[in-house]
């Protein structure tokens, strides 16, 4: 995404990104972009994901304070101390939210909602979207929250997408993913993507345990803070309907998503107002249908119900869920017309809602 919004910018005549980490798919970074690294991501826990939040917000000050006092800043919420990097220098600036911060840790609890630390960050980003030259975020939705903090007319809303020129649905009979684990003539139900607090997992495990008996396989890829929870729930059970896979590489996305019949997409209750999983257009890119894990007055579930490309239920929805799955297995036109569904979709969520950051 942020190699689709770099590359979209033709009026600056110099560009740099500083990243943690750049994965590049089949479209890569311009090489006159300069880029300058700073610790990576780490998901895996709480802890982890707090000190590199921490770290990498200072290593971004000490870059941009040293190297870009003159830049004009794109500031994305992520780390989300980002949002204070005005305060701390004079450049001008535009700012992406992709989470609403601190409104997320307390809906989360990991803030009391009367707090000091609460209250200097609320103040604070009503500093900085009055400062900001742009501000720019992923939904409707999200911009009604970030009104607490400016007026309406300050913020633009732009899509989110998948590079659907390059992720596109790849035969079972042609799947290097399907083929590497040998899963021809297998039902596949997946959830790829992060393990983390904000994502109902574990919801995932009690469907396939309903589903014990029957030949559809659960297939779970990725890493995080439950990653543990869930490996140790399929073994209490014994479910042998049940695969846990790590990250696999970039390059392998196309075809470990098109391997999917259904693809899964979480959100807990508390997250359900603060994003829209990215995961969904990288899904309907493929064609694949869905089933989402969500409270039903969330984006991502009227989103699913807007361009009729699967069902979204609550986590505790598991009989429903079940007879779901099964629908699509034994009924292929029903599952037919999700795909064509999911990709007809995809086309209003395509690299060109880039060019929005430089036309606004």
């Amino acid at each position: 995404m942020m190699i689709d919004i770099i590359h979209a910018n033709q009026s600056c005549t110099e560009k740099s990104l500083i990243t943690g980490r750049l994965i590049e798919r089949q479209v890569t970074l311009d090489k006159a972009v300069r880029m300058d690294k700073i610790i990576a991501y780490n998901r895996t826990s709480a802890l982890k994901r707090i000190i590199t939040w921490c770290w990498g917000f200072i290593q971004i000050l000490w870059i941009v304070k040293t190297r870009y006092t003159q830049a004009h800043l794109f500031i994305v919420t992520n780390p989300p101390f980002n949002t204070f990097l005005p305060l701390l220098c004079k450049n001008s600036f535009s700012v992406l939210v992709f989470d609403v911060y601190p409104d997320a840790l307390l809906s989360y609890k990991v803030f009391r909602k009367i707090s000091f630390l609460s209250a200097v960050w609320e103040k604070a980003n009503r500093k900085v979207y009055a400062k900001a030259e742009r501000i720019y975020t992923v939904s409707p939705g999200m911009k009604n929250m970030l009104c607490k903090y400016t007026s309406a007319e300050n913020i633009t809303v732009v899509p989110l997408w998948s590079n659907n020129n390059l992720v596109k649905p790849v035969p079972k009979s042609e799947n290097e993913f399907i083929r590497k684990y040998k899963l021809q003539d297998k039902f596949i139900v997946m959830y790829s993507g992060n393990l983390g607090r904000t994502h109902n997992v574990e919801a995932i495990i009690d469907v396939a345990a309903a589903l014990h008996d029957t030949d559809i396989l659960f297939l779970i890829i990725g890493d995080g803070d439950k990653k543990e929870q869930i490996t140790t729930a399929v073994n209490e059970k014994q479910l042998s309907n049940v695969c846990l896979l790590p990250w696999q590489p970039a390059s392998m996305l196309m075809h470990s998503l098109s391997a999917a019949d259904i693809g899964i997409v979480t959100l807990s209750n508390e997250a359900g107002n603060f994003s829209i999983p990215s995961k969904i257009f990288d899904l309907i890119s493929t064609g694949t249908p869905l089933l989402c894990i969500a409270n039903k007055h969330t984006e991502l579930v009227q989103l699913v119900s807007k361009y009729g490309i699967g069902k979204s239920f609550t986590k505790e929805n598991v009989k429903e869920m079940a007879a779901y799955i099964l629908e699509l297995k034994h009924n292929p036109a029903t599952c037919q017309q999700l795909q064509q569904n999911a990709l007809a979709a995809s086309r209003d969520f395509t690299p060109k809602n880039s060019l929005k950051f430089a036309e606004a």
